[in-house]
């Protein structure tokens, strides 16, 4: 058994909601829940990116020799990592605002079922 990476901890948006292709309606919960998907994903993307920056800029500006190669070989690995996960981030982000602009969404409750009724024989 292998041990889980970051990327298993985050959610498949492609596997967890359905298909553009079936024609199936995204419930109220499913557009809340890939509304909340992208909007972390872009978050924690940014503030990945971030770090990512400020840890180029350190190495940058580290004169020759002062950092240990298992310091400099250590962050190396990190910003892979954090490419990796920043990447896997932006795509589910992308496919959570596909689904909410390209697929349709279930009526609301609140809305009335028959609109076009309402004043009857009103005319």
């Amino acid at each position: 058994m292998t041990i889980p990476t970051l990327h298993d901890l985050i959610i498949d948006v492609e596997a967890q909601f359905p298909p553009e292709s079936s024609g199936i309606t995204l419930t109220s919960h499913q557009v809340t829940h890939l509304k909340r998907i992208k909007q972390a994903s872009g978050e924690t993307a940014n503030v990945l990116t971030s770090g990512i920056e400020a840890i180029g800029e350190m190495m940058g500006l580290a004169e020759g020799g002062e950092m240990s190669t298992e310091s400099v070989v250590g962050i190396g690995w990190l910003i892979k990592e954090l490419a990796c996960l920043t990447r896997r981030l932006q795509e589910e982000r992308n496919a959570a605002g596909h689904k909410l602009e390209n697929m349709s969404r279930a009526p609301q409750n609140d809305a009335p079922a028959n609109r076009g009724a309402a004043h009857g024989g009103d005319q």
